[in-house]
């Protein structure tokens, strides 16, 4: 006999809308009845096309966008209302804000609510070790009224079992993608990345791709500290940075000062296919930030099949196979860099020998594997009347 259960009803609590998420919560969308909420318009880092990435959002949605700021610290009104109203079996939030604070005293003592707490958390084992003090005590005051926890990485995990959370409440889902669908939107981006190849001069080239906001931490200058050395050996070889910020100028002063101007290509910020297409032009890419949470860009490249040489201070590390899909190393090694940058490229074919086109998945996790934990830990923070039967399931 099937049994049918209900969905459970699961109000989804976001910074913002990000071209990284539109998967997870479409996934998520499928399998409960989901709402998401924003509290912002766009991430403070960077601008993403909204009207773009909501038309791919299959859930409702909507903004919580009246509030002040503390510090950086970002408060918002009326967000146990917006509880109230959509009735949740279990509440998901971000981190450990004020936002968030709030829903966990909604969780203890008079103000007790009947719905269960999944908190996501991007800490990387270094940056939650290093969390101040007002941090560690919102972590401390949060994790103790959650029913589960998300964690990017099983380090995170890790450390969040060694300190004192139940080891049966953490469930762990890397910053991940569909394939499928990114392999479609990789397909649609081929002609684009060939006719980069054509209107940049990069047929006959070999190419670095460096993604990300051009801001000190990214360490964009210890990436282009390292081209410089490498360029001196290997010399085809161009890097292309894309990305946009504060430290643009500063940074072009770097490859005017290392003698590679001509060879490094500031693009400016890219999305969607634009940006596909460069992942299929670049034959390997390097993330050097001295503090990076995750690193979402290292996910999209293995996708893409390129390899990452990868900043150890990233969550992402962890996707990083050394000598398989990239090496780990210390940002602020810029020989160890530049000789793995160099065996890399070496290792590759100058571009234009062979059409452009798809190459082999790098990544070592499947997304339906990882968004099934975040259902997990959602089921699992479910008032014990409404949690899914294991015979339900089947």
């Amino acid at each position: 006999m099937c049994v049918v259960t209900p969905q459970l009803k699961v109000l989804f609590i976001h910074a913002a809308l990000t071209p990284y998420r539109i998967d997870l919560l479409n996934y998520l969308h499928r399998r409960l009845e989901l709402k998401a909420i924003f509290l912002r318009a766009n991430p403070l880092s960077q601008e993403f096309d909204q009207a773009t990435l909501r038309s791919q959002l299959e859930c409702d949605h909507d903004y919580l966008l009246r509030g002040f700021e503390i510090g950086g610290r970002l408060v918002r009104r009326g967000v146990l209302r917006a509880v109230r109203r959509f009735g949740p079996d279990v509440v998901v939030a971000q981190e450990y804000s004020p936002t968030t604070l709030s829903l966990a005293l909604a969780r203890r003592g008079m103000l007790r609510q009947r719905w269960g707490l999944t908190i996501l958390t991007a800490d990387n084992v270094r940056i939650a070790g290093d969390a101040g003090v007002v941090r560690r005590l919102a972590r401390r005051m949060v994790l103790g009224a959650a029913d589960s926890v998300v964690a990017y990485t099983g380090g995170g995990k890790d450390w969040l079992i060694g300190r004192g959370v139940p080891a049966d409440r953490v469930f762990v889902c890397p910053n991940c993608q569909d394939k499928a669908r990114f392999d479609a939107a990789l397909d649609d981006a081929v002609p684009l990345a060939e006719q980069y190849l054509v209107d940049k001069g990069l047929r006959g080239k070999r190419v670095v791709l460096c993604v990300g906001r051009l801001v000190e931490l990214k360490g964009v200058d210890r990436v282009i500290g390292a081209f410089a050395r490498t360029a001196r050996v290997v010399p085809d070889v161009v890097l292309v940075v894309v990305g946009d910020g504060p430290e643009r100028r500063s940074l072009e002063q770097v490859a005017e000062r290392e003698g590679v101007a001509g060879r490094v290509r500031f693009e400016g910020q890219q999305q969607g296919r634009d940006l596909m297409a460069w992942y299929l032009v670049g034959q390997l890419v390097v993330l050097a930030s001295r503090w990076e949470c995750y690193g979402a860009v290292v996910n999209e490249a293995l996708l893409a099949g390129t390899p990452v040489l990868c900043s150890s201070s990233a969550g992402a590390a962890e996707l990083i196979h050394d000598g398989h899909n990239g090496h780990v190393f210390d940002p602020y090694d810029l020989a160890v860099l530049s000789d793995r940058m160099t065996d890399w490229l070496r290792a590759a074919a100058p571009l234009g020998a062979q059409p452009l086109a798809r190459r082999k998945n790098l990544m070592p996790h499947a997304f339906e594997e990882a968004a099934h934990s975040f259902v997990e830990a959602i089921e699992f923070a479910a008032p014990s009347s409404r949690r899914v039967p294991e015979v339900a399931r089947s």
